[in-house]
């Protein structure tokens, strides 16, 4: 999140020393969290803060919480910004007259100008103030200064979202596509290549094709191309890691993630595509369903895709099946899929509609020793339904229906002449199927709410 503060001096003097700043309660774990840790990391000009116990407050779930970080990245001096001049790390005060507590000027001023004074506070309930000054803002003048708060899931995660955050600044708050767009240097991952299966240490490399200077470079690896977790940091210009693969379990769906800071630039490198770790040891066989979205409406034919085997390279097939959320029991849609085929068309037409999007979809992955699953959820089906009658005497108004309605005349001597129309209808917080005979003619009601 970004921060942008224009400040006008709209008076008839100059002010000599003026700062700008900001007071925070990080309050990581909780609003009331009492033992967190924060540092200041001058290379890259961040405040941070963590959770000392790693664990949040219980009124929060004890939820495992991440990193909060602030940095200034646009703020007075040219051509040079000041950029963070003074931080302070003290804990929490009291609101009393010497406490550092935003109305007590005085004490804050100090605070904001008397440069890097307490740069880490451990197991305490925290505050921060960070400044930039003094400077002068002569009158009738603006003078414009933009913070950033990060949050991440470790110090490597807040330092690389800084220069993430610096960049798009840089670049008039252009938020990048990917992170390969703020690449400048040129940075390649040459191996592991895509594709490949590794075990043991094996050498993680890469290349530059710019100058760096004095760079360094984070590892990441995923396995689900959804979590990232930090591996190594490598400095001295290196273009080389050794990773001990025999940390992490066996598995086809693993990437790594790289991203070169120095003065010259920033460079980013992202596998292209899987590579498979197997290290000794029977490995179980994984799926992963493309194409998700948070929902998805179905009709017709659909195509179900997947990703599925083993690390061992064990043959494997494919079940697919179906359900309502509130169902107990799966239906079948198909088994016996080899799962190289990676893909089965699925003809919904013969499944009840439903547009709450309550239905689910298992793709479950068979090796001979195994088995493993993914479910791809929020899904409703919404197919129009086609119904004929050989009796003309019955109007079929066809639409989106879950099922078939056969309509049958049992006295054709107690017809009146007037036309009707059956309504049907889901009771109010009951599944159960109402119907209604509205006699069209005169708008009376023969039959309400029936099941």
């Amino acid at each position: 999140m970004f921060i942008n503060y224009d400040v006008w001096n709209i008076s008839d003097r100059t002010y000599d020393s003026t700062a700008f700043g900001y007071y925070i309660d990080p309050g990581i774990g909780g609003t009331n969290s009492g033992n967190d840790d924060a540092r200041f990391d001058e290379e890259h000009t961040v405040a941070y803060a963590w959770d000392h116990v790693g664990k949040g407050d219980p009124a929060f779930g004890q939820w495992t919480p991440g990193y909060f970080g602030v940095t200034v990245i646009g703020s007075p001096g040219i051509p040079d910004p000041i950029g963070i001049s003074s931080l302070s790390m003290t804990p929490l005060s009291d609101k009393g007259p010497n406490g550092v507590w935003p109305k007590n000027n005085e004490v804050v001023w100090r605070k904001m100008t008397g440069g890097f004074v307490d740069t880490g506070i451990t197991n305490s309930n925290i505050s921060i103030v960070i400044g930039s000054g003094p400077f002068a803002l002569p009158k009738w003048t603006k003078s414009s200064y933009t913070a950033a708060l990060l949050l991440g899931s470790d110090l490597q995660d807040i330092i690389e979202k800084k220069h993430i955050a610096q960049w798009t600044y840089n670049h008039g708050f252009t938020v990048p596509e990917s992170l390969s767009q703020i690449s400048s240097l040129g940075l390649m991952l040459s191996s592991p290549s895509p594709g490949s299966s590794i075990s043991g240490i094996v050498p993680v490399q890469w290349t530059i094709k710019e100058n760096p200077g004095n760079s360094k470079t984070t590892i990441r690896y995923s396995a689900n191309e959804i979590d990232w977790f930090f591996l190594a940091t490598v400095s001295d210009n290196s273009n080389s890691y050794q990773w001990d693969t025999r940390t992490l379990p066996d598995g086809i769906f693993y990437k790594l993630r790289l991203m070169t800071i120095s003065p010259n630039g920033i460079g980013f490198a992202e596998s292209t595509n899987f590579f498979t770790i197997n290290n000794p040891g029977n490995a179980k066989p994984q799926v992963m369903l493309l194409g998700i979205a948070d929902k998805i409406s179905l009709k017709g034919i659909y195509q179900i895709r997947w990703l599925a085997g083993d690390a061992d390279g064990d043959p494997c097939s494919v079940n697919l099946y179906y359900k309502m959320q509130y169902e107990s029991q799966w239906s079948l849609i198909a088994q016996g899929i080899p799962a190289t085929d990676g893909k089965y068309d699925w003809v919904t037409t013969k499944i009840p509609n439903s547009s709450a999007y309550d239905y689910q979809v298992k793709c479950e992955v068979v090796s001979p020793a195994d088995t493993a699953d993914a479910v791809l959820q929020n899904i409703s089906i919404l197919n129009p339904a086609v119904y004929q009658s050989t009796d003309t005497r019955i109007l079929y108004k066809n639409s989106v229906g879950t099922g078939k309605i056969d309509i049958v005349v049992s006295d054709s001597a107690q017809t009146t002449g007037h036309s009707y129309e059956l309504i049907f209808r889901n009771s109010v917080g009951s599944a159960n199927i109402c119907c209604d005979v509205l006699d069209s003619k005169t708008g009376a009601l023969k039959l309400n709410g029936e099941t």
